[in-house]
């Protein structure tokens, strides 16, 4: 039991995390034409899929990482299905990243009447 709380908290981490990185890629985080290639900081790409690009600074993957991870919630199932017999794993990605936001779900119809 204190188990399944345990991943309903890391859970509820997870979509704070994404709700955050969604506000500041929308209203925080300067677009590729106003900045350019700027030598430190994040920017959006204006590639063909979208993207935030870190650099120059400290820690600039892991803060690429988790400024694109809702991005990646859209594109990893979208080449994982068409990419299926060259890169099977981005389906294992797709489901990876998304387990937090099932188990969410999952737990609060399954618990959320008892709590």
């Amino acid at each position: 039991m204190h188990c399944r709380k345990v991943l309903f908290s890391l859970s509820i981490a997870y979509l704070i995390t994404l709700f955050i990185t969604v506000l500041l890629s929308v209203f925080a985080i300067p677009r590729f034409e106003y900045v350019g290639h700027i030598e430190q900081g994040c920017y959006l790409t204006d590639a063909m899929l979208p993207y935030v690009e870190c650099r120059g600074f400290l820690g600039h993957s892991i803060v690429k990482f988790i400024f694109n991870l809702p991005l990646q919630l859209l594109y990893l199932p979208v080449f994982g299905v068409i990419s299926i017999l060259r890169a099977p794993w981005l389906i294992l990605l797709a489901l990876f990243a998304w387990s937090p936001i099932v188990y969410f779900i999952w737990y609060l119809i399954k618990y959320g009447k008892n709590n």
